[in-house]
């Protein structure tokens, strides 16, 4: 899956998609907001960053004050050694996907499917837009990681649903007319 643009599938996992986020009582208009106010201990320039309308916005003025980024923001953490930058995206990408029912469907929905931010503006987030897709691509990965830990919840969800009642067999409620014929079939019990 190769999403980018705002007139295709899949703008909706991009960054600048408008999806408003709660991250420590904050609210944020996109993932792109929250991630380039976080580059900055500057709580003034954090809310300017903050308060604009587009991600586009939002983008340009972490930009333009580059300098003032946080020494930290490439740098391994612990306890895993993950980069700080990457921690940052991490929990904003899953925010995004667990405070928003339609997003978190929209990504589950995608499968085992490998995913792609197609750009040629970034290889570190990106793939770099090629054929061959040779940027790093850490977005579309990240994303891949979030989708397999939302279908292990929905998965456990679904277990603890029907295993709170193990006299259930028949998972679908319209069939349950046939649990007359339990005694005829052998479920492993």
């Amino acid at each position: 899956i190769l999403f980018y643009n705002k007139d295709e599938p899949y703008y909706e996992f991009t960054n600048f998609y408008r999806a408003k986020i709660v991250i420590d009582y904050e609210e944020w208009p996109t993932t792109e907001h929250y991630f380039q106010a976080a580059k900055f201990h500057d709580k003034y320039l954090r809310n300017k960053i903050r308060n604009v309308y587009s991600a586009r916005e939002a983008f340009i003025i972490a930009r333009n004050n580059d300098f003032q980024k946080r020494k930290d923001w490439e740098s391994p953490q612990p306890p895993d050694n993950e980069i700080f930058k990457e921690t940052v995206m991490r929990s904003a990408l899953f925010e995004k996907f667990t405070q928003h029912k339609n997003l978190k469907y929209k990504l589950l929905s995608t499968g085992k499917v490998k995913i792609f931010e197609h750009t040629v503006n970034d290889r570190y987030w990106g793939d770099g837009g090629g054929r061959n897709h040779d940027g790093l691509n850490r977005l579309g990965i990240m994303l891949q990681k979030i989708r397999e830990i939302l279908m292990e919840e929905e998965k456990s969800n679904l277990i603890n649903k029907y295993d709170s009642h193990s006299f259930i067999k028949w998972v679908v409620p319209e069939l349950d007319e046939l649990r007359q014929f339990d005694d005829l079939i052998d479920f492993g019990n």
